[in-house]
């Protein structure tokens, strides 16, 4: 099919292994990220996931609240980006929080990532 990929086709991406039982909030930005047809657009907010990233200690087992929070602060300017200024892909708020939630499971899996503290 030519033209605008369909919403199927803006979800395939190489990061389909992640255990839904194990998904962290930093898998979700990963596979957001992954999400961008030009990585370069999205090399800011790389480099932001690398910022917070580095300030995880090793022995931590769980992400500290203000690295959740900074991680949905992220998710919502890269959601913004991918809405908005993608420029080979059109899709929805809706559609996309759909899939993430689907695809790791987060109906049951949110106490674990930033998700049930989204706007």
């Amino acid at each position: 099919m030519l033209g605008i990929p369909s919403v199927k086709s803006f979800f395939t991406s190489t990061h389909e292994s992640v255990d839904k039982q194990t998904a962290s909030s930093i898998d979700i930005i990963i596979y957001i990220l992954g999400l961008a047809s030009n990585s370069q657009l999205v090399e800011p907010y790389q480099e932001r996931l690398r910022e917070i990233t580095a300030q995880i200690k090793p022995e931590e087992k769980t992400l500290s609240s203000e690295n959740q929070s900074a991680l949905a602060d992220l998710y919502i300017d890269i959601e913004k980006y991918l809405i908005e200024k993608e420029p080979l892909k059109e899709i929805t708020m809706a559609e996309l929080r759909k899939n993430i939630v689907e695809k790791f499971d987060l109906y049951s899996n949110k106490e674990t990532t930033f998700w049930g503290k989204l706007p």
